[in-house]
């Protein structure tokens, strides 16, 4: 991925390889990801396809996987992970793959208290709130409102 930044189709098929080996059973494959560098390659990857909803799709999912070890979250938050989540989203709004990975990422993400401040200042909230009346994604996206409510963008820089 790091060698072919500029290909979407490299991109979008790393991203999709890494989501894979994340979503194994086990949480030390999510480690292992973030270890190698992973996060960052991700997070490079939405950053440089924001008109690519396949690269978007996949890189949130994979930032889903990966955060589901609590030991990521926080590295996928300073790795600028929420940022590239929510640009995606807001690119992206027809996309209702994307809308759903991103949505479960920015859940997961918020899970941890270090990031709270981080995903309010992103607007995070702001960017699922579409996706209020959705039966599934509903009660994550009043969570997600729930815990980021009241934190203020100058937090960022207490919380890490």
């Amino acid at each position: 991925m790091n060698v072919h930044v500029g290909s979407a189709g490299v991109q979008e098929h790393g991203c999709l390889a890494l989501m894979n080996i994340a979503a194994e059973a086990h949480t030390g494959n999510r480690i292992n990801v973030a270890t190698a560098g992973g996060i960052d390659s991700v997070v490079a990857a939405l950053n440089a396809h924001a008109g690519s909803a396949a690269v978007q799709k996949h890189g949130c999912w994979a930032l889903f996987v990966v955060s589901l070890a609590d030991e990521n979250k926080v590295k996928v938050a300073t790795a600028g992970g929420i940022e590239a989540i929510v640009a995606a989203l807001r690119a992206h709004v027809g996309s209702a793959e994307v809308q759903k990975n991103g949505c479960m990422a920015l859940y997961t993400i918020s899970c941890a208290e270090a990031n709270l401040a981080r995903l309010a200042a992103a607007g995070a909230a702001d960017s699922v709130a579409n996706l209020a009346a959705d039966p599934i994604l509903s009660p994550l996206v009043a969570k997600l409102r729930s815990r980021t409510k009241g934190r203020r963008p100058t937090d960022v820089a207490t919380s890490e």
